[in-house]
């Protein structure tokens, strides 16, 4: 009798169990990327210390935001929509990772998906990670502005602009959105590092392609002599040019170090990025090295 109603309480158990993760699996394949109403889902968190755009910021962006603004993409970390005149991207934060869907045909992503870590992680650290993103973007405004292209940040209740946002999503859907209620970003609309060089290179322009690899070296070496860095720089995706200036589009895991050596900085992000602009354009590869010493000598 005992032994009976230990397998059924099991069996219960394993069906409740079972019910919970068919349930969790069909709202990720349900919800696998995010559209405007999950982002007005995210609290604002209050930063310490807090932020305070200058007027000028504010004057700036609530005139770009007036304009309406598509759906372009989405990273790790955020989810991009493009304005009207081509210029500028809002960047919100996704409340999690992004779901791909050919994740459930992949057992090891199945698996990964299911497991307690990145539930834990997904669910019930949202808030750490949330106000982690947005610590480095706002050292990213306050420190590397020129460098990081950013025009506006929403972080905190602080840096309201009491205004709406006219939002066309993937599907092709018009959304009118509160921006005090979600967090956000304003951001210089960059052409990617390598379209770049490819499309000068195309075009005949060597020299300004060289220009534009030294540009991207200034841009590292302006950050390191700031104090920061990051540990990743993939230049495919990463950085990009606006107006012939160098931009670092993701600054989601830059890092303040203190008394960072810039030396040996410089010499392991030109070691990071030769190799993928040596396989690409092995002709502008040197260019790195180049500048490399040329700051050595100073």
């Amino acid at each position: 009798m005992v032994l009976k109603k230990l397998i059924l309480s099991l069996g219960v158990t394993g069906l409740a169990l079972g019910g919970l993760i068919a349930g969790h699996v069909l709202y990720l394949y349900t919800h696998r990327e995010f559209g405007p109403q999950d982002f007005q889902q995210l609290l604002v968190l209050s930063l310490t210390p807090a932020i305070y755009p200058e007027e000028e910021a504010q004057k700036q962006a609530a005139e770009i935001l007036h304009q309406k603004f598509t759906y372009l993409g989405y990273g790790g970390q955020m989810t991009a929509y493009e304005s009207e005149d081509h210029q500028y991207v809002i960047k919100f934060f996704n409340p999690r990772a992004i779901i791909r869907k050919s994740w459930f045909r992949q057992f090891s992503k199945w698996r990964r998906v299911n497991s307690l870590r990145w539930i834990k992680n997904t669910y019930f650290r949202q808030e750490e990670r949330l106000l982690r993103n947005f610590h480095r973007y706002a050292m990213a405004f306050q420190d590397l502005k020129e460098e990081s292209g950013l025009i506006y940040v929403h972080l905190d209740p602080s840096t309201s602009l009491s205004q709406k946002l006219h939002l066309v999503d993937k599907e092709g859907a018009e959304h009118e959105m509160e921006l005090d209620k979600c967090p956000f970003v304003l951001q210089k609309k960059v052409e990617l590092t390598m379209h770049h060089l490819g499309r000068l290179l195309k075009e005949g322009a060597h020299e300004q392609a060289k220009e534009s690899v030294e540009q991207i070296y200034q841009l590292f070496l302006s950050r390191a002599q700031k104090g920061y860095t990051d540990r990743l720089q993939t230049l495919h995706k990463n950085y990009g040019f606006f107006k012939g200036r160098a931009i670092q589009l993701d600054v989601g895991r830059i890092e303040k170090v203190e008394n960072l050596d810039l030396l040996p900085e410089m010499e392991r992000i030109v070691s990071n990025i030769t190799p993928s602009l040596k396989r690409t354009f092995p002709q502008l590869a040197p260019i790195l090295q180049e500048c490399l010493k040329s700051s050595s000598e100073k």
